[in-house]
């Protein structure tokens, strides 16, 4: 559904993520890298923070499998 709405999203939205991962981009390693509830859970959170000047990088609740 992420990778849809990435394809598919109106072009006058664009692409103005102010974080590095982009939201949807977060989400899916979220899903990818967590259960469930954990990864709406952050989702959620990243969603709600999203103001222009909070942006940056972001993966620091996401811990990746070496």
């Amino acid at each position: 559904m992420l990778r849809l709405y990435r394809r598919v999203r109106p072009d006058f939205i664009g692409n103005r993520c102010v974080f590095e991962p982009s939201c949807s981009r977060y989400s899916e390693l979220a899903f990818r890298t967590k259960p469930f509830f954990t990864a709406l859970h952050l989702t959620l959170r990243r969603l709600h923070k999203c103001k222009p000047d909070q942006g940056g990088t972001d993966l620091s609740d996401l811990e990746f499998p070496e």
